[in-house]
């Protein structure tokens, strides 16, 4: 984020426009990180909802823009959910 303010939103070699769009999908997901970690605490219920916005705030943007759920987030997503529901899920 800084160097996207400091490098006035542009590329460092080729000069072109960087989208603002990055800059709040960053700060978006710092934003849910921070509330994640505020709900849980250091304890294990916190690795799968930072899984969980990991894989949500992606895509959210990306269907937002596009409306597609590309398979490269679905499918990882849908192992990674699967397998963190064995160990408890979001109880806390």
């Amino acid at each position: 984020m800084l160097s996207w303010v400091v490098l006035r939103a542009r590329c460092r070699n080729c000069k072109k426009p960087i989208s603002a769009r990055y800059v709040v999908v960053e700060i978006l997901t710092g934003l849910l990180f921070l509330a994640c970690y505020q709900r849980f605490g250091v304890e294990w219920p916190l690795v799968p909802a930072l899984v969980l916005v990991c894989f949500l705030v992606p895509l959210t943007f990306i269907d937002a823009a596009q409306w597609i759920l590309p398979f490269e987030l679905t499918i990882p997503g849908i192992v990674c959910g699967f397998a963190l529901s064995f160990y408890g899920g979001l109880e806390g």
